[in-house]
């Protein structure tokens, strides 16, 4: 997305946060809102706009649903990517890991986890933990391909970071 788009989305995203609890009542409704202007702020490099986001959405989803729902543990995961981008990464890894622990309770394996080590992998480049990394990334890769199969762009992803 361009400068532009990501800022018109950011408005719609507002927009819709204003209007969702009055109108609909719904507080998860109002917790998916700020997940998008999370992400449109991590696609702004906005990085400490968009953790103030998405612990909002955390923080209303524990609420709504208890800690370990699985949507608590996504946005776990969120808040560990934005952290990373902050170069805050034993912060992020917690994150990421509470987020795991999560999908463990719930899944056997699942997509989500898949990206979650995809993740961890990328905190562990950031820290220069290339070995580490790389393990992690693999373990993405091969869940990936159980899971969605080989020619799933999500697969595709994940032989491109091995």
């Amino acid at each position: 997305m361009t400068h532009c788009e990501l800022k018109e989305a950011l408005r719609q995203f507002r927009i819709s946060l204003a209007v969702t609890v009055p109108v609909s009542g719904s507080h998860e409704a109002s917790a998916a809102c700020h997940n998008d202007i999370g992400k449109v702020l991590i696609r702004q490099g906005k990085y400490d706009d968009a953790l103030r986001e998405h612990r909002r959405a955390l923080s209303m989803y524990r609420n709504l649903l208890g800690e370990n729902h699985v949507l608590v543990a996504l946005f776990h995961s969120m808040i560990g990517v934005a952290l990373c981008h902050k170069s805050q990464c034993d912060l992020a890894m917690e994150e990421h890991l509470k987020a795991m622990e999560i999908f463990k309770e719930n899944f056997n394996e699942c997509q989500e986890m898949a990206g979650i080590h995809s993740s961890m992998g990328d905190v562990l480049r950031h820290q220069e933990n290339f070995d580490a990394s790389l393990q992690q990334h693999q373990h993405a890769l091969s869940m990936r391909e159980s899971i969605l199969g080989a020619g799933h762009v999500l697969t595709v992803e994940s032989h491109r970071k091995n």
